[in-house]
């Protein structure tokens, strides 16, 4: 009786050890909590819903070792027509999935439990894993708690698109484009809530929501100029009267996880975090140069790039000059800046020496040096100056007082708004 019952027990061991399971973590994504995943065996072929196996995204599906498939894919299942599978090139943005071959990636490195962390921004570490791994790593993923509870979806999830306040497209609506599925394309309605031109289009809780998407205008029905992450493709003699953009088949396409993740609603923080906004041409400087006695130099038009006479500095937040195409004289440079919705006209004055330009210092604005590296803010200042930091949504984060340099730790990449002495300044965090 006790042999067989160690027998029963050997028997059952051996049972367990020829069992393979496979863990995912699915990205931080509304489409992807608040449901349960299914695997798709061998392309289009057995689909199994898969199981809760840990918090934080995670789940699970174990197969008998001898009828492991050959490949899987693993889908939302809000994603009725399944046409965003995580495969093995993790949520790559933009580009098509490959299958991951489970039974390749078994017999190469014997391992009957296999880990997979589908969203490159969770990876535990920096070097490159292609997100597999073969020890147990749910404790270990950059993805925690606090980014599940942010994504998951608790309303209807709004998108705002907020066209550029001059030129021609500000008189057209917008078209937004799954990418790279074509086939869906859902017109925005222009908004009702005040005087400016901000357009909207709102999916239920339980809908799926494209991953990725593109921005067209209506008049573009051969989907030729797509408007991507970084906004419009420019030609680079285009003046201020229309010519934005111009085809760019390659534009990157929309992430709808990244754009709620860095919700933009800083100066709307009453709405809910499931509004995201999106402008199509964030930050725009157009600028005109005239001499000492008024005369025209420069017409305006729109700075590009920091070969400009005035450019805007991404990194510091601050207009910049530059004088080596002037000759020796006195200046007076006007600039117009477009800053995510707000709208500043100011200029100044300077004077070009031998090559050199002496610009007169005024106001406390050139006390001040701020600039962002990595998740840390730093900050300079001649004057003990008092700032604070709010998130997106208007929570203090941050607050002292600046006596030379200060060094301030961000929690996360995104968008904060930092309030120091009279100013106020957008900080974005990559």
């Amino acid at each position: 009786m006790i042999r067989m019952l160690l027998l029963l027990l050997m028997l059952t061991s051996l049972a367990i050890a020829e069992q393979v399971t496979f863990f995912i973590q699915v990205p931080p994504s509304r489409n992807w909590l608040n449901e349960t995943p299914v695997l798709v065996e061998n392309g289009g072929g057995i689909a199994h819903r898969m199981e809760n196996v840990g918090e934080n995204g995670w789940f699970g599906y174990s197969w008998e070792k001898n009828s492991l498939p050959d490949a899987i894919f693993v889908y939302s299942s809000k994603d009725s027509a399944r046409s965003y599978p995580i495969g093995s090139n993790f949520t790559d943005k933009g580009h098509e999935q490959d299958a991951i071959n489970i039974k390749l990636i078994v017999e190469t490195f014997g391992s009957d439990s296999i880990y997979y962390i589908a969203d490159d921004y969770c990876w535990p570490e920096k070097e490159y894993s292609g997100g597999f791994y073969f020890t147990d790593v749910r404790n270990e993923s950059s993805c925690g708690k606090e980014d599940y509870e942010l994504a998951s979806p608790k309303s209807d999830l709004t998108i705002i698109v907020i066209p550029p306040a001059y030129g021609n497209l500000n008189n057209e609506t917008p078209i937004l484009v799954d990418s790279p599925n074509r086939s869906y394309k859902r017109k925005m309605s222009l908004s009702a809530e005040d005087d400016s031109k901000r357009f909207y289009y709102r999916w239920k809780e339980d809908e799926w929501v494209p991953e990725n998407f593109l921005i067209y205008m209506e008049s573009d029905s051969s989907l030729i100029r797509p408007i991507g992450s970084t906004g419009l493709a420019r030609h680079l003699n285009s003046g201020l009267a229309g010519g934005y953009f111009s085809e760019n088949k390659n534009a990157t396409a929309i992430s709808i996880g990244e754009c709620v993740r860095n919700d933009l609603a800083a100066n709307w923080p009453e709405l809910n975090p499931d509004t995201c906004y999106f402008y199509i041409d964030p930050v725009a400087l157009f600028y005109s140069v005239y001499s000492e006695d008024s005369s025209l130099v420069v017409a305006e038009r729109r700075s590009l790039d920091t070969t400009e006479i005035a450019y805007y500095d991404v990194d510091r937040q601050r207009v910049k000059l530059r004088w080596d195409s002037l000759n020796d004289g006195k200046y007076f440079v006007k600039m117009r800046l477009y800053d995510y919705g707000l709208y500043q006209e100011f200029g100044t004055s300077f004077t070009v020496e031998h090559g050199a330009v002496l610009v007169p210092r005024k106001g406390d604005r050139s006390h001040l040096e701020i600039r962002t590296l990595g998740r840390d803010l730093l900050m300079t200042s001649e004057r003990e100056t008092p700032y604070l930091v709010f998130n997106s949504i208007g929570q203090v984060v941050s607050r002292g007082v600046v006596r030379g340099s200060v060094k301030v730790k961000l929690p996360v990449r995104g968008l904060y708004i930092l309030k120091i002495g009279n100013e106020t300044r957008r900080i974005y965090v990559r």
